[in-house]
């Protein structure tokens, strides 16, 4: 440590960087709707070191939906790139409702 023309010798503990990450996705089901467009809201929170921090250091973002229906028929998958978030608001995404709907899952996955 030093002020002025004086210097002392110290100690500190330097700590790792810890992140962690949370993503909350919110859709009504009352949207899900053969053909039409359903929208859900994502809400995202970033913590380092325990302490909350803005979103907008997440870079890369995607957002894979993927849609599962009661008959068998093959998976349908849309990713959403580029994707920007705000510490104080949601971001929206819609997708088609296709026919037989059974199972909406969504992934993302971000840098910082």
């Amino acid at each position: 440590m030093i002020n002025g023309d004086f210097a002392q010798l110290g100690t500190f503990v330097q700590k790792t960087e810890s992140y962690d990450f949370k993503a909350f996705f919110h859709a009504n089901s009352e949207q899900f709707l053969v053909g039409q467009e359903a929208q859900v809201m994502i809400r995202t929170k970033l913590l380092i070191n325990g302490q909350k921090t803005s979103v907008s250091l997440l870079k890369n973002c995607k957002v894979t939906l993927q849609t599962q229906d009661y008959i068998g028929s093959p998976e349908i998958s849309r990713t959403y790139s580029d994707l920007k978030f705000c510490d104080n608001e949601e971001t929206i995404i819609s997708f088609q409702v296709p026919p037989n709907l059974m199972q909406v899952s969504l992934t993302m996955t971000c840098d910082v």
